[in-house]
């Protein structure tokens, strides 16, 4: 039958909603027209299938800088440090980093250096207890510094193989948390050299170009290693 095909003004209008998402100009101009020259060979007829088409492009400009996430060196606790700003889902995501790890039979444990937000500490103690998990923690507004030391000296000596820090979420344009932050990888860098041995920044998907500004910040205090 004849093809249908959604019109230009469906068009135009997922790109201002993309440029108001802040995607950023570059990448939307390259998006809309990957879809553009799709809808003229596959039939993209409605907003649902414009929608799945446009999920998968986005995920096509992202696969090829994706990384499988590495196992811990033998031998030595492997530290994993979480950054970002307040609200993005870290110690969610240190918990289900924690739940990868034992499901590749590693052991795990976690720091709770969040001492910022008391219900951080809580939340993440929370977790532990039902993955089954180690949290080393300190009370409410507790030195970070002091919380990473003592998480790591027991890491080492119970064996572990990963370490998950925590951290309070921080504005990157609050330079006195970002050097507390700072202080954070130093303590652990003084007991291990090779430690944070990864770096990871959580960003949230609303985040838009803000997001590559907050990249830039962290990167910037305390070197990322990935996303």
């Amino acid at each position: 039958g004849s093809r249908v095909t959604l019109d230009e003004t469906a068009y135009e209008a997922l790109e201002e909603a993309l440029i108001l998402a802040d995607v950023g100009v570059t990448a939307t101009t390259r998006v809309v027209e990957r879809l553009r020259q799709r809808s003229r060979s596959e039939r993209i007829s409605d907003r649902a299938t414009l929608v799945a088409a446009l999920r998968e492009e986005i995920v096509t400009l992202l696969t090829p800088v994706a990384q499988p996430l590495p196992d811990p060196l033998p031998g030595s606790t492997t530290v994993i440090l979480l950054v970002g700003v307040n609200g993005v889902g870290k110690t969610t995501l240190t918990a289900r980093l924690a739940r990868e790890f034992q499901r590749r039979k590693f052991t795990v444990m976690l720091a709770a250096c969040d001492t910022f937000r008391a219900a951080a500490i809580e939340q993440l103690e929370i977790l532990g207890g039902q993955i089954g998990v180690d949290v080393i923690s300190h009370q409410f507004g507790a030195d970070p510094g002091a919380v990473a030391y003592d998480a790591y000296q027991a890491s080492k000596a119970r064996g572990a193989d990963v370490l998950i820090v925590d951290t309070a979420g921080r504005l990157h344009t609050k330079s006195n948390l970002m050097e507390e932050l700072k202080k954070v990888d130093r303590v652990l860098n003084r007991l291990n050299p090779a430690a944070p041995h990864q770096v990871l920044l959580t960003l949230d998907a609303t985040t838009g170009h803000n997001g590559l500004a907050q990249a830039k910040s962290f990167k910037e205090a305390v070197g990322c290693t990935g996303i």
